[in-house]
Protein backbone atom coordinates (compact mmCIF):
# COMPACT_ATOMS: atom_id res chain seq x y z
CA UNK A 1 0.00 0.00 0.00
CA UNK A 2 1.59 3.30 -0.87
CA UNK A 3 1.59 6.58 1.44
CA UNK A 4 0.75 10.14 0.98
CA UNK A 5 2.49 11.85 -1.36
CA UNK A 6 5.14 14.49 -0.52
CA UNK A 7 6.36 17.81 -2.26
CA UNK A 8 9.66 17.31 -3.70
CA UNK A 9 11.78 20.36 -5.53
CA UNK A 10 15.32 21.16 -6.88
CA UNK A 11 17.62 22.79 -9.05
CA UNK A 12 17.17 19.29 -11.03
CA UNK A 13 14.10 18.61 -10.30
CA UNK A 14 11.67 17.67 -12.84
CA UNK A 15 8.85 16.24 -11.23
CA UNK A 16 7.74 17.87 -8.22
CA UNK A 17 5.91 14.76 -6.34
CA UNK A 18 7.67 11.81 -5.25
CA UNK A 19 5.61 8.64 -3.19
CA UNK A 20 6.71 8.17 0.18
CA UNK A 21 6.26 4.53 0.82
CA UNK A 22 4.89 3.34 4.10
CA UNK A 23 6.99 3.66 7.66
CA UNK A 24 9.23 0.27 7.52
CA UNK A 25 10.64 -0.78 10.32
CA UNK A 26 14.17 0.94 9.40
CA UNK A 27 12.26 3.97 8.97
CA UNK A 28 11.07 3.69 12.24
CA UNK A 29 14.74 3.60 13.58
CA UNK A 30 15.92 6.50 12.09
CA UNK A 31 14.61 8.77 14.75
CA UNK A 32 16.52 7.39 16.50
CA UNK A 33 19.76 7.31 15.37
CA UNK A 34 22.05 10.38 15.79
CA UNK A 35 22.45 11.21 11.73
CA UNK A 36 19.81 12.44 9.77
CA UNK A 37 18.14 10.61 6.94
CA UNK A 38 19.40 10.52 3.66
CA UNK A 39 17.09 12.87 1.58
CA UNK A 40 15.94 12.12 -1.86
CA UNK A 41 17.86 13.84 -4.91
CA UNK A 42 17.00 17.49 -5.16
CA UNK A 43 14.83 17.91 -2.00
CA UNK A 44 16.15 20.11 0.97
CA UNK A 45 15.28 20.19 4.65
CA UNK A 46 13.17 21.91 6.62
CA UNK A 47 16.10 22.60 8.71
CA UNK A 48 18.12 24.28 5.27
CA UNK A 49 15.39 26.19 4.55
CA UNK A 50 14.92 27.56 8.12
CA UNK A 51 18.55 28.40 8.11
CA UNK A 52 18.60 29.87 4.87
CA UNK A 53 15.71 32.13 5.79
CA UNK A 54 17.93 33.53 9.21
CA UNK A 55 20.94 33.96 6.95
CA UNK A 56 19.20 36.41 4.62
CA UNK A 57 19.53 39.90 5.99
CA UNK A 58 16.70 41.28 7.01
CA UNK A 59 15.96 44.86 5.55
CA UNK A 60 16.34 47.93 7.81
CA UNK A 61 12.58 49.23 8.63
CA UNK A 62 14.01 52.72 9.88
CA UNK A 63 15.44 55.54 8.07
CA UNK A 64 19.12 56.24 8.53
CA UNK A 65 18.90 59.81 8.39
CA UNK A 66 16.63 59.59 11.72
CA UNK A 67 12.98 60.02 9.95
CA UNK A 68 11.52 57.35 11.45
CA UNK A 69 9.84 54.07 9.87
CA UNK A 70 10.00 53.77 6.06
CA UNK A 71 6.39 54.49 4.12
CA UNK A 72 4.94 51.79 2.29
CA UNK A 73 5.86 52.60 -1.36
CA UNK A 74 3.21 51.43 -3.75
CA UNK A 75 3.04 48.43 -4.91
CA UNK A 76 2.53 49.29 -8.69
CA UNK A 77 5.77 51.91 -8.39
CA UNK A 78 8.16 48.95 -9.13
CA UNK A 79 10.64 49.68 -6.99
CA UNK A 80 13.23 46.64 -5.32
CA UNK A 81 12.41 45.89 -1.33
CA UNK A 82 15.58 47.69 -0.28
CA UNK A 83 14.64 51.15 -2.04
CA UNK A 84 15.31 52.95 0.83
CA UNK A 85 18.79 51.66 1.56
CA UNK A 86 19.59 53.07 -2.12
CA UNK A 87 19.07 56.66 -1.09
CA UNK A 88 21.81 58.23 -0.52
CA UNK A 89 21.06 62.02 1.46
CA UNK A 90 17.94 63.24 3.57
CA UNK A 91 16.82 65.43 0.57
CA UNK A 92 15.89 62.68 -1.90
CA UNK A 93 14.34 60.63 1.41
CA UNK A 94 12.34 63.39 2.21
CA UNK A 95 10.96 64.39 -1.52
CA UNK A 96 10.56 60.28 -1.56
CA UNK A 97 8.49 60.52 1.36
CA UNK A 98 6.82 63.57 0.15
CA UNK A 99 5.65 61.94 -3.67
CA UNK A 100 4.46 58.98 -2.03
CA UNK A 101 1.99 60.74 0.85
CA UNK A 102 0.94 62.57 -2.42
CA UNK A 103 0.32 59.78 -3.99
CA UNK A 104 -1.55 57.98 -1.57
CA UNK A 105 -3.58 61.12 -1.01
CA UNK A 106 -3.99 61.14 -4.47
CA UNK A 107 -3.11 64.53 -4.78
CA UNK A 108 0.34 63.78 -6.60
CA UNK A 109 -0.76 64.01 -10.47
CA UNK A 110 -1.87 67.44 -10.17
CA UNK A 111 1.59 68.33 -10.31
CA UNK A 112 4.19 68.73 -13.03
CA UNK A 113 6.59 68.66 -10.98
CA UNK A 114 8.15 68.35 -6.94
CA UNK A 115 11.59 69.03 -6.43
CA UNK A 116 13.29 69.70 -3.07
CA UNK A 117 15.83 73.02 -2.71
CA UNK A 118 18.52 71.04 -1.20
CA UNK A 119 19.94 74.09 1.13
CA UNK A 120 16.37 74.55 2.43
CA UNK A 121 15.03 71.29 2.45
CA UNK A 122 11.79 73.47 1.28
CA UNK A 123 9.55 71.03 -1.35
CA UNK A 124 8.13 73.05 -4.39
CA UNK A 125 5.07 71.06 -6.02
CA UNK A 126 4.60 72.49 -9.40
CA UNK A 127 0.80 72.34 -10.37
CA UNK A 128 0.38 72.16 -14.06
CA UNK A 129 -0.76 74.86 -16.06
CA UNK A 130 1.87 77.21 -13.77
CA UNK A 131 5.13 78.31 -14.53
CA UNK A 132 7.54 78.85 -11.44
CA UNK A 133 9.69 81.82 -11.84
CA UNK A 134 12.86 83.21 -9.82
CA UNK A 135 13.14 86.76 -10.29
CA UNK A 136 16.82 88.97 -10.02
CA UNK A 137 17.60 92.75 -10.91
CA UNK A 138 19.25 93.81 -13.94
CA UNK A 139 21.91 96.41 -14.54
CA UNK A 140 19.07 98.77 -14.87
CA UNK A 141 17.61 97.64 -11.74
CA UNK A 142 14.42 96.02 -13.27
CA UNK A 143 13.46 92.75 -12.52
CA UNK A 144 13.72 89.90 -14.79
CA UNK A 145 13.52 86.49 -14.99
CA UNK A 146 16.71 84.20 -14.59
CA UNK A 147 15.30 80.93 -14.04
CA UNK A 148 11.82 79.09 -14.81
CA UNK A 149 10.15 75.79 -14.46
CA UNK A 150 7.10 74.26 -15.81
CA UNK A 151 6.04 71.13 -17.16
CA UNK A 152 7.23 70.96 -20.98
CA UNK A 153 3.46 70.15 -22.65
CA UNK A 154 2.80 73.81 -20.56
CA UNK A 155 5.89 75.82 -21.30
CA UNK A 156 7.92 76.03 -24.40
CA UNK A 157 11.67 75.55 -23.89
CA UNK A 158 13.37 78.48 -24.34
CA UNK A 159 14.90 81.62 -22.54
CA UNK A 160 12.38 83.71 -20.86
CA UNK A 161 13.23 87.02 -19.39
CA UNK A 162 10.15 88.90 -19.11
CA UNK A 163 6.59 88.23 -17.34
CA UNK A 164 5.19 89.29 -20.84
CA UNK A 165 7.06 86.55 -22.59
CA UNK A 166 5.22 83.92 -20.63
CA UNK A 167 1.91 82.93 -22.20
CA UNK A 168 -1.10 84.46 -20.44
CA UNK A 169 -2.65 81.06 -19.78
CA UNK A 170 -0.10 80.19 -17.19
CA UNK A 171 -0.03 81.16 -13.54
CA UNK A 172 3.08 82.85 -12.45
CA UNK A 173 4.23 81.46 -8.97
CA UNK A 174 7.41 81.88 -7.09
CA UNK A 175 8.61 79.56 -4.54
CA UNK A 176 7.86 81.42 -1.93
CA UNK A 177 4.47 81.25 -2.87
CA UNK A 178 4.41 77.26 -3.44
CA UNK A 179 6.99 75.86 -0.98
CA UNK A 180 5.90 73.91 1.85
CA UNK A 181 8.17 72.30 5.23
CA UNK A 182 8.35 68.29 4.10
CA UNK A 183 8.50 68.08 7.88
CA UNK A 184 5.34 69.41 8.73
CA UNK A 185 3.42 67.77 5.76
CA UNK A 186 4.60 64.47 6.93
CA UNK A 187 4.25 65.33 10.21
CA UNK A 188 7.96 64.60 11.30
CA UNK A 189 9.82 66.59 13.86
CA UNK A 190 13.27 68.15 12.39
Amino acid sequence: EKGPVESVTGPNATDTAARVEAPTEQAANIATDTEAPELPSGSVSVDAIETAAQAEPEIPKMSRFGLGPYPEIPEEWNYPPNYFQTVENIETELLERVTIKMYNEGTRSKYGSVGIDPSTLMITALERGSVLVEYEMDENGEERIYRTLAHPDDLSPGMYTRVSEIPSHLKIVTPAEIEFDPYEYLGLSK
